[in-house]
């Protein structure tokens, strides 16, 4: 994925999470940035998935203006989780794709948990098992839908 387009696509999961902030329910969940990130890393190209885990983290990290580098850190370590898996499998089909959106979703929701523990932060309230797993099905379609519009990279 060229760099051109994966700044194309965060500028506009960006845009995205600021509507759905101001639209979506309170209890939606769902993480745009991080599908940008996971669809750069399906390929199974790693530099690619760290360059596009920190670009979404660092870009969810100054709109949320919560411990700054906490997104990046776990958008990066789920970003390179999918590309080791796929420089190994092909996770650009349907299946593997939504395993892999589904799963990076879950991984970031509780690398953000254990940093937020390991310093001292609030972690808040606790969503319960339904919101997470509607987080990750939410992620899950529309990191498919998003990869059929522009293509999913190849391994």
């Amino acid at each position: 994925m060229s760099a051109l387009r994966l700044g194309a696509l965060a500028l506009g999961a960006l845009a995205l999470s600021a509507v759905m902030s101001y639209v979506a329910p309170s209890g939606l969940r769902l993480d745009p940035l991080l599908v940008v990130a996971v669809l750069a890393a399906l390929g199974g190209r790693r530099g690619t998935a760290i360059g596009a885990g920190l670009l979404t983290g660092l870009l969810e990290d100054a709109w949320v203006r919560d411990l700054f580098g906490q997104r990046a850190f776990t958008h990066m370590v789920a970003a390179y989780a999918v590309a080791l898996l796929g420089s190994r499998l092909d996770l650009t089909q349907t299946f593997p794709a939504a395993a892999a959106y589904a799963a990076a979703t879950v991984a970031d929701w509780g690398l953000q948990i254990g940093l937020a523990a390991l310093f001292d932060r609030p972690v808040g309230e606790l969503p319960g098992v339904g919101i997470w797993t509607a987080a990750a099905v939410g992620n899950m379609l529309l990191g498919l839908a998003l990869g059929s519009a522009v293509g999913r990279p190849r391994s």
